[in-house]
């Protein structure tokens, strides 16, 4: 029963409850996830997450799932959503929104998934970061995935692409 609410509460689309690592094609992405998980103790006493980019389609989102299943699994709370979902919840609170992006931190485990998908403006660019930072200090690890490149990590945008790229350069591998 425990195990059946941490999964309801980690996976907003109950569908990826069944992404797991014996459903996956191996790959070099899924090999690294599968350490990750094995190692996940020492990443988390680290604050260490990992960073997944490329093309659409790659499996990007099934990999941080599985990493989440696994960690679920052994009865570790984590969270997968995306800042398109935050983005809607924070915009209906007047007050609290520091609150609100801190709450993440009850999870032992927060994958982000297609971070950058909802638009790089102003306003989703402080959402970005407060979240990420707020992990940061926390000294949690934090799974991202995105669609961007390595030509837009090298060179960010703006001045608040660098500031998020850093702190992931910071948190994750």
């Amino acid at each position: 029963e425990r195990l059946a609410i941490l999964k309801r509460l980690c996976f907003e689309n109950p569908k990826m409850q069944t992404w797991t690592f014996e459903n996956a094609e191996m790959c070099k992405a899924i090999e690294i996830a599968h350490n990750y998980v094995h190692q996940f103790d020492k990443m988390k006493e680290e604050g260490k997450g990992l960073l997944f980019f490329g093309k659409t389609g790659t499996g990007k989102s099934y990999t941080g799932a599985c990493i989440a299943n696994a960690l679920t699994e052994r009865g570790i709370p984590c969270l997968m959503t995306n800042f398109a979902t935050i983005r809607n919840t924070a915009q209906g609170l007047f007050e609290g929104r520091a609150e609100y992006f801190k709450s993440f931190n009850k999870f032992q485990l927060l994958v982000i998934d297609d971070l950058w998908a909802e638009g790089q403006t102003e306003y989703m660019q402080e959402i970005v970061y407060a979240v990420i930072n707020a992990r940061f200090e926390a000294g949690l690890p934090l799974i991202v995935t995105s669609n961007i490149t390595s030509d837009q990590i090298k060179h960010p945008a703006d001045i608040s692409s660098q500031r998020i790229l850093s702190r992931l350069y910071q948190m994750c591998i």
